[in-house]
């Protein structure tokens, strides 16, 4: 299958042709897409807080606390979520909310 150079060389009739074809699966995986898009943050949590839970064990011998659990797994939480959303990161405002607050104390 070549390259075509001109957009007259373009097989519109194939294109047509694949889109038609496949038009349902297209639009169940967009709409999948979209779906996982906005629960990733439930998703994350759901995770997150059973793969802690479910090595609150190893972690217990060591001293670690509830308070630490959570607070790692809000850490993690937040890793995932900028990771998947960029545009949706809830630490960036609590990052700039620390810098601000870290800004103003040594002034």
């Amino acid at each position: 299958m070549g390259v075509a150079e001109t957009l007259e060389e373009v097989p519109i009739d194939d294109i047509e042709q694949v889109l038609s074809d496949h038009l349902l699966l297209m639009i169940i995986l967009i709409v999948g897409l979209i779906i996982l898009y906005l629960f990733t943050r439930r998703i994350m949590h759901f995770v997150v807080r059973r793969t802690l839970e479910a090595s609150a064990g190893e972690f217990e011998d060591g001293g670690v606390t509830a308070v630490e659990l959570d607070k790692r797994a809000r850490t993690l939480e937040s890793l995932a979520t900028s990771l998947t959303q960029p545009g949706r990161d809830p630490s960036v405002s609590v990052g700039r909310r620390m810098f601000i607050v870290s800004a103003s104390s040594t002034a």
